[in-house]
């Protein structure tokens, strides 16, 4: 297993407990999960996986983040999580080319150490891991 898989999990482990705990009523609607830091170190993770996991929460609509505040349990029923339907969009967005970039590292990673050259040529002009357009010449270098 990677360490990406490694720290995907912990953070998947995380929102699962966290959940569980607001629904059987250990941790009750409007009231605080946490901050950053507390989550942090009751859960003996870094402030990425936290992010990650909340993120997960709060596009359930399961938790709410009160900048400056904390991190609260949604009410019951409340709606869905703040914003709109493009900023949504936006940070889906992110997440994905963030993974796409995390998989291509992966390959290239894997075909070196196959001791075959990454087919740079049959790669489709888009944004790569690399962060320019095309990305071939970045990659290379």
């Amino acid at each position: 297993m990677s360490a990406d898989e490694g720290k995907r999990l912990r953070y998947v482990e995380i929102a699962d407990d966290i959940r569980s705990r607001i629904r059987d009523g250990r941790i009750e609607p409007g009231s605080r999960v946490g901050t950053f830091g507390s989550l942090g170190q009751d859960y003996d993770a870094a402030k990425g996986t936290i992010d990650k996991a909340l993120g997960v929460l709060r596009r359930e609509g399961i938790v709410v983040t009160v900048s400056g505040k904390g991190i609260f349990a949604a009410n019951a029923g409340s709606a869905p999580p703040a914003g709109t339907l493009g900023e949504q969009v936006a940070e889906l967005r992110a997440e994905l080319a963030d993974a796409l970039g995390r998989i291509e590292g992966n390959l290239i990673e894997l075909y070196g150490k196959t001791g075959n050259e990454y087919p740079w040529e049959e790669l489709p002009d888009r944004q790569h891991a690399g962060g320019g357009k095309g990305g071939r010449s970045e990659q290379r270098a």
